[in-house]
Protein backbone atom coordinates (compact mmCIF):
# COMPACT_ATOMS: atom_id res chain seq x y z
CA UNK A 1 0.00 0.00 0.00
CA UNK A 2 1.04 3.76 -1.11
CA UNK A 3 1.54 6.37 1.09
CA UNK A 4 -1.75 7.82 -0.87
CA UNK A 5 -3.56 5.24 -0.36
CA UNK A 6 -2.70 4.93 3.40
CA UNK A 7 -3.66 8.54 3.62
CA UNK A 8 -7.39 7.43 2.19
CA UNK A 9 -7.37 5.16 5.01
CA UNK A 10 -6.15 7.52 7.52
CA UNK A 11 -8.88 9.06 10.50
CA UNK A 12 -6.43 10.05 12.73
CA UNK A 13 -3.11 11.67 13.40
CA UNK A 14 -0.88 12.09 16.61
CA UNK A 15 1.05 14.90 16.42
CA UNK A 16 4.33 14.28 18.44
CA UNK A 17 6.60 17.05 20.27
CA UNK A 18 9.81 17.94 18.04
CA UNK A 19 13.17 16.74 20.00
CA UNK A 20 12.46 13.70 22.18
CA UNK A 21 9.39 12.73 20.77
CA UNK A 22 7.09 14.02 23.78
CA UNK A 23 3.22 13.60 23.31
CA UNK A 24 1.16 16.34 24.05
CA UNK A 25 -1.97 14.61 22.71
CA UNK A 26 -2.57 16.73 19.92
CA UNK A 27 -4.81 15.30 17.53
CA UNK A 28 -5.70 15.80 13.64
CA UNK A 29 -8.78 13.87 12.94
CA UNK A 30 -11.04 13.38 10.31
CA UNK A 31 -14.82 14.52 11.52
CA UNK A 32 -16.52 14.60 7.95
CA UNK A 33 -14.61 12.20 5.90
CA UNK A 34 -17.02 12.56 2.57
CA UNK A 35 -16.21 16.57 2.67
CA UNK A 36 -12.16 15.88 4.14
CA UNK A 37 -12.77 18.26 6.82
CA UNK A 38 -10.58 17.72 10.05
CA UNK A 39 -10.40 18.83 13.46
CA UNK A 40 -7.22 20.01 15.94
CA UNK A 41 -7.78 18.34 19.28
CA UNK A 42 -5.50 19.05 22.23
CA UNK A 43 -6.76 18.98 25.99
CA UNK A 44 -9.78 18.06 25.22
CA UNK A 45 -10.59 20.74 23.30
CA UNK A 46 -11.39 21.14 19.76
CA UNK A 47 -9.33 24.54 18.21
CA UNK A 48 -11.99 27.08 16.88
CA UNK A 49 -10.06 29.37 14.27
CA UNK A 50 -12.59 32.20 14.89
CA UNK A 51 -12.22 32.41 18.81
CA UNK A 52 -8.57 31.40 18.46
CA UNK A 53 -9.04 29.01 21.02
CA UNK A 54 -9.32 25.38 21.87
CA UNK A 55 -13.48 24.94 22.98
CA UNK A 56 -15.67 21.70 24.43
CA UNK A 57 -16.95 19.27 21.40
CA UNK A 58 -20.23 19.23 21.38
CA UNK A 59 -22.28 16.12 20.72
CA UNK A 60 -22.31 16.01 16.75
CA UNK A 61 -26.41 16.26 17.14
CA UNK A 62 -25.86 19.37 19.01
CA UNK A 63 -23.12 21.06 16.49
CA UNK A 64 -24.38 23.63 14.04
CA UNK A 65 -23.05 24.72 10.93
CA UNK A 66 -21.52 27.56 11.27
CA UNK A 67 -19.47 25.93 13.86
CA UNK A 68 -18.29 23.21 12.27
CA UNK A 69 -17.18 25.87 9.70
CA UNK A 70 -15.46 27.50 12.52
CA UNK A 71 -13.70 24.08 13.79
CA UNK A 72 -12.69 22.19 10.59
CA UNK A 73 -10.17 22.59 8.36
CA UNK A 74 -8.12 21.02 5.32
CA UNK A 75 -5.65 18.11 6.22
CA UNK A 76 -2.35 20.24 5.05
CA UNK A 77 -4.47 23.04 7.78
CA UNK A 78 -4.88 20.95 10.46
CA UNK A 79 -1.47 19.63 10.31
CA UNK A 80 0.50 22.94 9.98
CA UNK A 81 -1.89 24.21 12.81
CA UNK A 82 -0.96 21.06 15.08
CA UNK A 83 2.64 21.43 14.45
CA UNK A 84 2.45 24.91 15.80
CA UNK A 85 0.63 24.23 18.93
CA UNK A 86 2.87 21.08 19.40
CA UNK A 87 5.95 23.48 18.44
CA UNK A 88 4.82 25.93 21.17
CA UNK A 89 3.96 23.58 23.89
CA UNK A 90 7.80 21.49 23.40
CA UNK A 91 9.00 24.89 24.06
CA UNK A 92 6.50 25.10 27.30
CA UNK A 93 7.56 22.04 28.58
CA UNK A 94 11.41 23.06 28.07
CA UNK A 95 10.93 25.93 29.84
CA UNK A 96 8.93 24.22 33.25
CA UNK A 97 11.20 21.11 33.19
CA UNK A 98 12.12 21.63 36.99
CA UNK A 99 8.11 22.96 37.75
CA UNK A 100 5.69 20.43 35.91
CA UNK A 101 2.75 22.24 38.02
CA UNK A 102 3.55 25.16 36.04
CA UNK A 103 3.46 23.60 32.43
CA UNK A 104 -0.39 24.46 31.91
CA UNK A 105 0.40 28.11 32.62
CA UNK A 106 3.18 28.19 30.49
CA UNK A 107 1.67 26.57 27.64
CA UNK A 108 -1.41 28.65 27.78
CA UNK A 109 0.43 32.06 28.01
CA UNK A 110 2.71 30.67 24.97
CA UNK A 111 -0.31 29.71 22.82
CA UNK A 112 -0.84 33.28 23.14
CA UNK A 113 2.29 34.80 22.84
CA UNK A 114 2.34 32.88 19.55
CA UNK A 115 -0.83 34.28 18.47
CA UNK A 116 -2.52 30.55 18.09
CA UNK A 117 -4.55 31.34 21.05
CA UNK A 118 -6.51 35.27 21.98
CA UNK A 119 -6.12 35.71 25.68
CA UNK A 120 -8.63 35.09 27.60
CA UNK A 121 -11.02 38.38 28.97
CA UNK A 122 -11.58 38.73 32.63
CA UNK A 123 -15.10 38.64 34.00
CA UNK A 124 -16.82 42.03 34.58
Amino acid sequence: MNTEELLKKAISFLIWGLEDSHSFDITVEIRHKKEGRWAVRYGGGCYNKVNKDFEYEMLPSSRPEKWLQQTRFSLEEAVELAERVAETLEQSRKETLNDPKGFQYAAQENLIRSGICKPYKKPN
